[in-house]
């Protein structure tokens, strides 16, 4: 994921395996952190983040009806599947 420059390449793996959660504030206040500092410091990881949040607000805008729990539960366990295989 480092597009290079980051003195922390495994800081930009780290935030993009925690994107999502960061975004959602569904994180330790630690990792919360950790991210956050990483983000603050990293121009690649910071553009990451901008595009996700577009996205994120495009889809809130979209849907009028929230997601059942159960399908909300499925969808971040795939999405978590899906980051620790690519990795």
């Amino acid at each position: 994921m480092n597009a290079g420059g980051c003195a922390d390449p495994g800081g930009c793996d780290d935030a993009d395996k925690h994107l999502y959660e960061y975004q959602h504030h569904e994180l330790t206040p630690d990792v919360h952190q950790r991210i956050k500092d990483h983000l603050d410091a990293c121009g690649h990881c910071q553009e990451l983040y901008r595009e996700e949040e577009i996205i994120r607000r495009k889809v809130a805008q979209c849907a009028c009806e929230a997601a059942p729990e159960q399908l909300r539960t499925r969808v971040i366990s795939l999405i978590a599947t899906f980051r620790t295989t690519r990795s």
